[in-house]
This record gives C-alpha cells, sequence and structure tokens, in this order.
C-alpha cells in the first residue's frame, strides 16, 4: 500500500510539474531550495520532502478509513442494539406461553 500511495503522489507531483499554469508555492516549499529534476526517472530516488508527503497522506488516508469503519461499526452496534430491545419487549409482552 505503501509504495501504492507513492507512486500516485509521485505521479501528481510529475503531472503538476508539467502544467503550463502558475501553482500556488507554499512558503516551506519555497524554502526547500529544490532544484527540478525528472521525478518518473527509475533511478530517481525519493527525496525527505517527498517521502514526508507520502506519509502525511499515508496518514490522512488511514485516519478517513477508521473514521469510516468507526462510524459503520457504530451503526451496526445501534441496529443490534435496538434489535436486542424490541426483541426484549416482544418477549416480555408474549406471555401466552
Amino acid at each position: 500500500m505503501y509504495h501504492e500511495l507513492f507512486w500516485q503522489v509521485r505521479a501528481r507531483l510529475a503531472a503538476s510539474s508539467r502544467s503550463p499554469a502558475p501553482r500556488p508555492v507554499l512558503s516551506w516549499f519555497r524554502r526547500m531550495n529544490i532544484k527540478p529534476r525528472d521525478l518518473m526517472a527509475p533511478d530517481t530516488e525519493p527525496t525527505d520532502e517527498e517521502l514526508a508527503l507520502v506519509m502525511r497522506e499515508a496518514r490522512d488516508l488511514a485516519v478517513q478509513r477508521r473514521a469510516t469503519a468507526d462510524a459503520w461499526v457504530a451503526a451496526r452496534l445501534k441496529e443490534a442494539s435496538v434489535f436486542g430491545q424490541a426483541n426484549a419487549q416482544a418477549r416480555r409482552t408474549d406471555k401466552s406461553r
């Protein structure tokens, strides 16, 4: 998963570097003095900044997935609770046995 995300980010960076429109430059990025290079070259090693970007995006994706999973579990627990309460209520009212 890490490698897949890394290559997606690397491809996005390469695609955005070919665009003719000027991109906004973040202040921290301007201070890094990064020289232009071919990001898609097979022998290009990722820089620390690229790795940090990939890790940040991976963390954000993991947090988003975790929130989705937590919401799903909470919804299933609520459904089970409602079902259990309704079932218990039905058992209490059904004294015909």
